[in-house]
């Protein structure tokens, strides 16, 4: 478990300093917005619904034992994960 904390956290410190890299700096990185014609609750509702279909298709594929062996757990988490 240590090893992947590690692998995230350099992944991550990659990540960022590609961003960083690419963007010619710190101020014009920009944070996502919510679009127009939309609000911000919104957006958070719609993100709540698809998190919780995403996070529920995860842990049914990989804990229901009467789902065992089946082949449709990535089609699973692939439909619940698209937006």
């Amino acid at each position: 478990a240590f090893r992947y904390m590690i692998a995230q956290v350099l992944g991550a410190y990659f990540a960022a300093s590609f961003s960083i890299a690419a963007n010619n700096g710190w101020k014009n990185i920009t944070a996502p917005s919510s679009g127009a014609g939309t609000t911000d609750f919104l957006t958070f509702v719609i993100e709540l619904i698809f998190s919780v279909m995403l996070i529920s298709a995860v842990l049914v594929t990989a804990t229901y034992d009467k789902v065992a062996g089946n082949a449709y757990y990535g089609q699973a988490i692939g439909w619940s994960g698209r937006r």
